[in-house]
């Protein structure tokens, strides 16, 4: 998803996928270490962020800890992370959720090199916390980019805690 800097690289339009299966037999044992934390994720009424005009896109309900895997629940198989070479963000309006799962900065450059080490690669998987919900794309790009910013600086710390947790939860598990 490279549309600036590396555009015309070519991997700039390349997936990468990892046939590995990650454990899952201790996602239980994590969505319970997790439970805890996932109040920290609630915009709070009065709180600075719910006068932010992106507010209402994240409700004041307790968001649900879960772990969403590539070709099972929702996710169709081989929903990509998206690797863009700008700072991206879903919006209610850009459609991202229908070309990935995710959009991260870096997790196609472990993939590329993972491709180039062929056989001497090692198993691997992408797992992201939950930092940012959808932004209102009907607002300025730069109230959007606030807005992506506000939530990330206040709620990043607590969706990187049930980031770690999940990666316990694989590295643990095998």
């Amino acid at each position: 998803m490279c549309e600036r800097a590396f555009k015309n690289e070519p991997f700039a339009n390349q997936a990468f996928k990892s046939d590995w299966a990650p454990p899952t037999n201790l996602h239980t044992e994590a969505l319970k270490l997790m439970k805890p934390f996932t109040d920290n994720l609630v915009i709070a009424a009065g709180a600075p962020l719910a006068t932010c005009p992106c507010h209402g896109l994240q409700g004041p309900a307790v968001p649900k800890a879960e772990f969403l895997r590539d070709g099972h629940d929702t996710i169709p198989a081989f929903h990509p992370v998206l690797t863009p070479d700008f700072f991206e963000f879903g919006t209610d309006e850009n459609n991202l959720g229908a070309k990935g799962v995710a959009v991260e900065m870096d997790d196609a450059v472990f993939g590329l090199v993972c491709q180039d080490l062929g056989a001497a690669a090692p198993k691997w998987a992408s797992i992201r916390n939950y930092s940012d919900p959808a932004v209102n794309g009907t607002l300025p790009m730069t109230q959007q980019e606030d807005c992506a910013s506000k939530i990330y600086v206040k709620y990043g710390y607590w969706t990187s805690v049930l980031g770690a947790i999940a990666t316990w939860s694989v590295i643990a598990g095998l």
